[in-house]
This record gives structure tokens, C-alpha cells and sequence, in this order.
């Protein structure tokens, strides 16, 4: 349930404001890539129908998605308390900002199940499915030479590659991605423990 006072106003501020990215989103969530991903971890499943439930939500604009040109580069941001994400990019021109709009639909997602989630569980979630989109898109390397960090991706890799594998996931696989996203950011740091504001999402008034 929403209760973040001014929703309604808020929401309508940023439309009038920022420049609306609902189009080119859904377009990436419709690309052929996305077919590819089938990723579970940690009792969670993300597929090519998790990603079209999220489109549907995109086309009709419950989720609201924003350029801000505020966000540092590598930095998006989605707000699972007002429906909103908001990208540091207006086009999506290269795997890198696709992967991250992917890694962003996780997060969307997550709110749609409106289950309580530890953040950091969330955030190792979107980071391997990340991973998985840009497997699917044939970028063989462990790193990817567009990103802000040098440690996370590799880390998010090595997750996605055993699992890819059939084989089972190691603690010290984990904390090397859940270290490095803590190191990465200060916000990483700080939320890694908190219960995400998980709330669904709410539906269009008629």
C-alpha cells in the first residue's frame, strides 16, 4: 500500500518536468535478448515474462521512467515508493545502458511481488541478472569497458556463469559481489540491510 504523502502531485511534478523515457524502456524490454534470460537465485525467478509484466506496467505508465540529467554517469535510480525510475541517460545506445534498464526492470519487478526484500538481496539479484542480459547480447568478457565500477560486474559474472553452469553458487561468490557493491557506493553501503520500501504497484486512476 502507498503512503508516501503527495504521490499524485509528485508524479505529475516529474512528468512536467523530465523528460519521459516510458517508449524507449519498453523498447528494450522487448528486444531479443531478454528472451534469452531465465535466471533463479535465492528462491527468486526472473524471465522473459517477468520482463513483460514490467512492460505492461511501463506502456500503461504505472511506472513512470525519467531522465535526469542530475544522476552521476552509471547511476539510475528506481523510487519502488512513487512508481518512478530514473535513468541518467535519454537514449539507449549501446548493451552497457540497456543492461542497466534491464537491471533496473529487476528492481520494478521486486515491487510488483510487494514482498518485503532486503535491499542488498535485491541489488545482487538485478547485478546477476545484468550479467545475463549482457551474456545474451555475446559480451564474452568479465568486464564491460562503458561501466563505472571494475569490480562488481566481474563479480556478477562469475554468479551468472556457474549458474549458467548448473553448478551451485559459493558463499565466497557472494560476498565478492556484495562487498564490492558496498564498496561501490555509499548508498550500497548504507541500505545493504534495510528492507526495500516494497510497497506494489499502485494502479492508474480511471
Amino acid at each position: 500500500m502507498h503512503t508516501v504523502p503527495g504521490y499524485d502531485a509528485i508524479r505529475a511534478d516529474f512528468a512536467r518536468k523530465c523528460k519521459n523515457l516510458n517508449k524507449m524502456v519498453a523498447q528494450v524490454l522487448r528486444g531479443s535478448e531478454v528472451a534469452k534470460i531465465d535466471v533463479r537465485f535465492h528462491g527468486r525467478h526472473i524471465n522473459a515474462v517477468s520482463f513483460q509484466k514490467v512492460m505492461h506496467l511501463v506502456e500503461s505508465g504505472q511506472i513512470m521512467v525519467i531522465y535526469l540529467p542530475l544522476l552521476k554517469e552509471g547511476e539510475n535510480i528506481t523510487r519502488q515508493d512513487l512508481d518512478v525510475t530514473a535513468l541518467y541517460f535519454d537514449v539507449a545506445n549501446d548493451l552497457y545502458k540497456k543492461s542497466t534498464i534491464i537491471h533496473e526492470a529487476v528492481h520494478i519487478r521486486s515491487d510488483m511481488r510487494g514482498k518485503k526484500m532486503i535491499h542488498m538481496e535485491d541489488e545482487l539479484l538485478s547485478w546477476i541478472v545484468q550479467a545475463a542480459y549482457l551474456r545474451a547480447g555475446g559480451y564474452q568478457a568479465n568486464n564491460w569497458p562503458g561501466a563505472f565500477d571494475k569490480r562488481a560486474l566481474p563479480a556478477a559474472f562469475a554468479i551468472f556463469d556457474t549458474l549458467h553452469a548448473g553448478k551451485r553458487v559459493t558463499h565466497a561468490q557472494e560476498f565478492e559481489l556484495s562487498s564490492a557493491l558496498r564498496a561501490l557506493s555509499g548508498d550500497y553501503n548504507r541500505d545493504a540491510d534495510k528492507l526495500n520500501l516494497i510497497d506494489g504497484v499502485r494502479p492508474l486512476r480511471h
